[in-house]
């Protein structure tokens, strides 16, 4: 599980979330080559559906202005394996989010492909949650 702290309202930060149908934001050299993540807001990026693609996974489930959660899709199941994944924006205050996300691996993963999936995390989710907080704080405070 990863947290960060968003000085942002919690509707702001989901929006941003929902930001993630649409590209990384991690490090797009490495995950999104020769394009870089939208800096601003998406038309109509929140209007999500079951099935809808969302990184490497296809949203099973939403609940508007508060969290996203989805599965593997089948194509990135061989490389990646089965992983169960959801982000939830969490209002600390009237003017602060907790964004969370966690992760699920199946049972059938390898150890090193877990080792590798644990350190790829660690760098690659922490920038994206670092990302989606500067925009969403920035977007906030305009």
């Amino acid at each position: 599980m990863r947290c960060i702290d968003i000085n942002a309202p919690q509707g702001f930060v989901y929006r941003w979330l929902c930001q993630l149908t649409v590209a990384p934001y991690s490090i797009d050299w490495l995950d999104h080559p020769g394009r870089r993540s939208p800096r601003t807001l998406t038309l109509d990026a929140e209007r999500l559906t079951i099935g809808q693609p969302f990184l490497i996974f296809a949203i099973d489930s939403f609940v508007s202005g508060k969290s996203i959660s989805g599965r593997s899709r089948p194509q990135f199941i061989p490389v990646y394996g089965d992983i169960a994944v959801s982000y939830e924006a969490l209002p600390r205050s009237p003017k602060t989010t907790r964004l969370q996300a966690t992760a699920c691996l199946s049972r059938r993963t390898p150890a090193l492909t877990r080792t590798f999936l644990a350190l790829g995390d660690k760098i690659m989710a922490g920038r994206q949650l670092k990302n989606l907080k500067a925009l969403a704080e920035q977007s906030s405070s305009s």
